[in-house]
């Protein structure tokens, strides 16, 4: 059987796409998601730790390999079940435009050679199902917004701007991707608003397009994740909300089930036709955090809160990724 990967911040899936909307129970799935440099609260970055959940016990535990130091705010995608990236990000005053990289096979990280044309942080991102590229758009620096979107090639692990810009400068989107068919950047902020558009990269083309439909109502930094090819789920934004927009049709709609907090800066994972994984927050009122984790079932669309909980209470600093097979 051909697996299915999905990837927080946008899924990527291999065949099974008629199995899984078929009404059948969800399937065993193998693997695991990553999350990067955890904080402990709203002042300071406050770890180089990469924490793992593991999507068979449900256990959250710690890995031996660090980022290279205390960055946060990163682009989160992945390429398949070979690799999770981690692409700009900042610790104040430095704004960063490398790229860490995480082999899943040994669980070790590295740096790429090649670095995008400017340094951004708050950038959003997602892989495409072929495996070949992964894309991130928007992003700011320590003075402007960002409209541009850029593509790394999974096989060279090299970075190049593409003609599509996103509609208005943002940093912030919440991104996900409908396999092989598009990517999507919802919400953002541009520096003095929050933003209800959303913004659709079609991968045949690479063609920007915004949807017709906004978000019920403007927000930031809130997260997305994709069920595979049938629908990707917003959460997060400072709002206790749970939209769905529903492939291919792009229909937005709003869950019964809502957060049990209002949060921003969660870490996100997609674990294929199972569920999705809201981890840390930074609370409303500010600086309140938690380290819980939230789930949000893809089969019953409710939302309950896992046992396991990160390792310190506090805000994540980027999107995760996860590296997800399915199991017999």
């Amino acid at each position: 059987m051909s697996p299915i990967t999905e990837l927080i911040g946008g899924a990527k899936a291999y065949g099974w796409s008629k199995f899984i909307s078929s009404g059948i129970p969800p399937i065993a799935v193998n693997g695991a998601g990553y999350l990067t440099s955890p904080r402990k609260d709203g002042v300071g970055y406050a770890s180089t730790r990469i924490e793992k959940f593991n999507f068979v016990t449900e256990a959250r535990t710690t890995i031996s390999a660090t980022m290279p130091d205390t960055r946060g705010a990163m682009a989160g995608f992945g390429n398949a079940t070979t690799a999770g990236y981690f692409a700009g990000g900042i610790n104040y005053p430095s704004v960063y435009n490398t790229t860490q990289k995480l082999t899943y096979s040994g669980e070790t990280r590295s740096e790429i050679g090649s670095t995008f044309t400017t340094a951004r942080f708050n950038n959003k991102g997602f892989g495409n199902t072929a495996g070949t590229n992964g894309y991130m758009a928007g992003g700011q620096d320590l003075s402007s917004f960002y409209t541009t979107a850029r593509k790394l090639a999974f096989s060279s692990d090299t970075w190049s701007d593409i003609s599509a810009v996103l509609s208005s400068n943002r940093s912030g989107a919440g991104t996900a991707s409908n396999p092989s068919v598009a990517g999507y950047f919802a919400g953002g902020y541009n520096g003095s608003t929050s933003i209800a558009t959303i913004d659709k990269l079609t991968f045949s083309g690479e063609t920007m397009s915004t949807l017709s439909s906004n978000l019920p109502s403007a927000f930031d930094n809130a997260g997305m994740m994709s069920n595979t090819a049938s629908a990707g789920y917003i959460v997060g934004g400072n709002q206790t909300g749970i939209f769905k927009i529903t492939y291919p049709t792009d229909v937005i709609s709003t869950l019964s089930a809502t957060m049990p907090y209002k949060n921003t800066f969660s870490a996100y994972w997609s674990c294929p036709t199972n569920y999705a994984a809201v981890a840390g927050a930074r609370l409303d009122p500010y600086p309140d955090v938690t380290n819980a984790i939230q789930k949000i079932d893809y089969n019953t669309e409710t939302r309950t809160t896992f046992s396991a909980t990160l390792e310190a209470g506090g805000e994540t600093s980027t999107y995760g990724v996860s590296n997800a097979t399915l199991g017999a």
